[in-house]
């Protein structure tokens, strides 16, 4: 399997939005949001296609010298795989590239996955959100990108 990374492309708003519900549930973006999103200059989109098309995608939003991730969504077919670690270090590369020093993000208290990612790239807890997400908090978390 191989995994392509490229700027999210309109046409690939809807059946992101579809995997973002199916991955997230009632926390998913919107068709709605994800247009929205797609429109801002200070959010970048990023997608993750196999073979099969769309697997997966993320996205930035960078303010001054901070950015915050704000998803990072794989297909269930293809978890282990990489495809969230390339995801992720396309947003940092970007922010870098942008001046950016600080990265900020939320997850799912109980997504064992995705936090073991985030630290292996040197995030840290910073607080917690009580109740952020459906059934589970949020933990807020930060990584300096100074020196990096």
């Amino acid at each position: 399997m191989t995994v392509t990374l490229s700027p999210l492309q309109w046409w690939d708003i809807p059946t992101a939005a579809a995997m973002d519900r199916e991955i997230f549930g009632p926390d998913a973006w919107s068709e709605d949001f994800f247009w929205t999103q797609a429109a801002s200059p200070t959010v970048f989109l990023i997608a993750a296609h196999t073979e099969q098309g769309l697997a997966g995608f993320a996205g930035l939003s960078i303010s001054g010298k901070e950015a915050e991730i704000l998803t990072i969504a794989t297909h269930p077919n293809i978890r282990g795989r990489g495809a969230g670690r390339l995801l992720l270090e396309s947003l940092l590369d970007t922010a870098r590239t942008r001046g950016v020093e600080a990265v900020y993000l939320d997850v799912r208290s109980d997504n064992t996955a995705a936090l073991g990612l985030y630290e292996a790239f040197g995030f840290a807890v910073l607080n917690t959100r009580p109740g952020y997400y459906t059934g589970a908090d949020a933990l807020v978390m930060r990584a300096s990108l100074l020196g990096l």
